[in-house]
């Protein structure tokens, strides 16, 4: 018969044992009768509900781990302002708000002052600003009006060089030529008469007033020649050069002139346009501030985002707040940009348990799982979603425990998932592994002491223990690969005294739980046969299972081999000293 078990809890102290019990009376019921009746004792000291049968089935490995519910999406609504500021109104919590309905009103009369300083400063810097650009304005007129000035200046000036050297200078050469062309034909004539006069006076036609004046006349065209030369060489090398000095250097300094006021226009402009970005920059910044402040006197009044379960921060973090924060309230002060509410989805819920570190490589996403509500009273299945990254200690209280956050999505759709509210405690149930058809018996009947892990199996009105090799286990089951057959009853608790025989265990017993005797009369598990790779020396001896022996750990998903391997280790860096002999009184 194949049967499948799904392992509960309610609360911390729901456990496998009442599952165990039944499942025990029902299926045991026959072999409990079989047994008394061979024993012909009806008050026999092990009763039938104490034992449990070794039986092919499947079932569940699982992880068992606590912690809360939470929403898988949640929205959190903070005070939007800037600066701090009181609750007038606040919507009460646990309200299921739909969106844009309102969550919070703050207090504005703060942020309405500073907003009408702003919109006067606002006023302001728009007159700055417009005084700025026409001031650029009447600097580029200005500008453009010197520049032509300029501009003008200098044409001139290359236009009166340019009348210079093609008039006035060919007028002036041509005006020289002229004159000592015609002092050199008035000197030749005058020359010409006065040696006639010479003549005309040696012979008596001429008197001599009238040769001196003729001669007069001659001295005279002599002197007007040399002027005339005198004039042309003195403007050819005083005056022209004079003239054309002056005339360049009026060209030159139109030019300079022109150079110097394009870069004055620019400095005068670059110094406007300066002046007119820094007023438009102050105006941005005064309209940026108006208009930040008209929204945070808009956002005082805080809306629903979406449709949620309005759940106060104080509540979600009281552990945080420190002993003066009491819950959110009309006429509370709060900081800006201080959580006020969350918002979550309460459509879909996560489970956020913690496991052991030890099962924080078997969990993985995607696996299927069980939580539990007791606040509803109702099981719901789910998905692993996420396995935490880092560990979380155990506080001050347990500083040395190390658990991963898993969480868990809960299907949707199922029944009483309406009622669910985050922060609700939960158990979970993972499933981390599937045996199938395989000897199991309760992980209660199995015990152990060293590496040696055993059970008590009826004999008489008594019960010997009887070595097993444990294979994979969960919470409730664990798998037998060796030492007992299917059909064969264990006991479900630790013998009572007197209860157990002492018996020496078998080689041939030990060999089919696969454990060996070795060199120095030690009894290891036999890991070659275990199919198990070990590094070092063999382990060290351990003693079978006396009286005050404890029943196996039972938390740990993980299996026997392991379980028995890793004490096996240990023992061998202790090496004691000790026999292997069977549980005695």
């Amino acid at each position: 018969m194949q049967t499948k078990e799904k392992s509960r809890r309610k609360g911390r102290g729901f456990g496998a044992g009442k599952i165990i019990t039944v499942l025990a009376v029902i299926s045991l019921a026959g072999v409990g009768g079989i047994y008394l009746a061979q024993s012909g004792e009806s008050d026999s000291r092990v009763l039938t509900a104490e034992l449990h049968p070794a039986s092919i089935m499947d079932f569940e490995i699982t992880a068992l781990a606590s912690g809360e519910l939470e929403a898988a999406r949640s929205i959190e609504i903070k005070n939007p302002l800037d600066v701090s500021s009181t609750i007038e109104e606040l919507v009460p919590e646990g309200t299921f708000v739909r969106r844009g309905d309102v969550l919070v009103k703050l207090n504005t009369e703060e942020l309405q002052n500073r907003l009408q300083q702003e919109e006067l400063a606002v006023v302001n810097a728009q007159n700055d600003f417009d005084q700025a650009d026409g001031a650029l304005k009447i600097q580029l007129s200005e500008n453009a009006t010197r520049l032509r000035d300029a501009q003008l200046r200098l044409d001139l000036a290359r236009l009166a060089l340019q009348r210079w050297k093609d008039g006035e200078v060919s007028k002036r050469r041509e005006e020289l030529r002229i004159a000592n062309e015609r002092a050199t034909r008035e000197l030749k004539r005058l020359s010409d008469r006065f040696e006639r006069s010479q003549t005309l006076h040696a012979d008596g036609f001429l008197s001599s007033d009238e040769l001196q004046r003729d001669e007069i006349a001659h001295l005279e065209a002599i002197a007007t020649l040399k002027i005339a030369e005198l004039n042309t060489q003195i403007y050819e090398d005083f005056e022209y050069p004079e003239a054309e000095k002056s005339r360049m250097a009026d060209v030159t300094n139109a030019e300079d002139n022109l150079a110097r006021t394009i870069e004055q226009n620019e400095i005068n402009r670059l110094n406007r346009q300066a002046a007119l970005e820094t007023r438009r920059e102050q105006l941005r910044l005064r309209i940026e501030n108006r208009d930040k402040l008209r929204a945070q006197v808009e956002a005082a009044i805080i809306t629903a985002p979406a449709d949620g379960l309005v759940v106060y921060e104080s509540t979600m973090q009281s552990s945080r707040r420190s002993m003066n924060d009491g819950p959110l309230s009309v006429g509370q002060q709060i900081r800006p940009r201080e959580t006020l509410i969350f918002l979550p989805d309460t459509t879909e819920m996560v489970a956020a348990v913690r496991i052991h570190e030890s099962l924080q490589g078997r969990v993985r996403p995607g696996q299927r799982a069980t939580v539990r509500v007791d606040a509803v009273d109702t099981e719901f299945s789910g998905v692993v979603r996420s396995v935490g990254l880092l560990a979380e200690t155990g506080g001050w209280r347990d500083p040395n425990r190390r658990e991963y956050t898993v969480r868990i999505a809960i299907d949707r759709e199922q029944n009483n998932l309406e009622r669910v509210k985050p922060s609700m405690r939960c158990d979970a149930t993972i499933v981390i592994g599937q045996v199938e058809q395989t000897v199991s018996i309760p992980v209660q009947a199995v015990f152990s002491r060293g590496p040696v892990q055993y059970v008590y199996v009826p004999e008489g009105q008594r019960v010997r223990s009887v070595p097993v090799w444990v294979g994979r286990r969960s919470d409730t089951f664990a798998e037998i690969r060796g030492g007992i057959e299917p059909g064969t009853p264990v006991l479900l608790r630790e013998p009572r005294s007197g209860e157990a025989m002492s018996r020496d265990w078998t080689p041939e017993q030990l060999a089919q739980a696969a454990y060996l005797i070795n060199d120095e009369g030690e009894i290891v598990p036999d890991f070659e046969k275990r199919g198990i790779r070990r590094g070092g020396s063999p382990a060290a001896a351990a003693a079978a299972p006396g009286p005050g022996a404890r029943p196996a750990e039972r938390p740990s998903a993980q299996s026997g081999d392991q379980q028995a391997s890793g004490q096996a280790e240990q023992r061998q860096r202790r090496r004691p000293a000790e026999q292997a002999s069977t549980p005695s009184n």
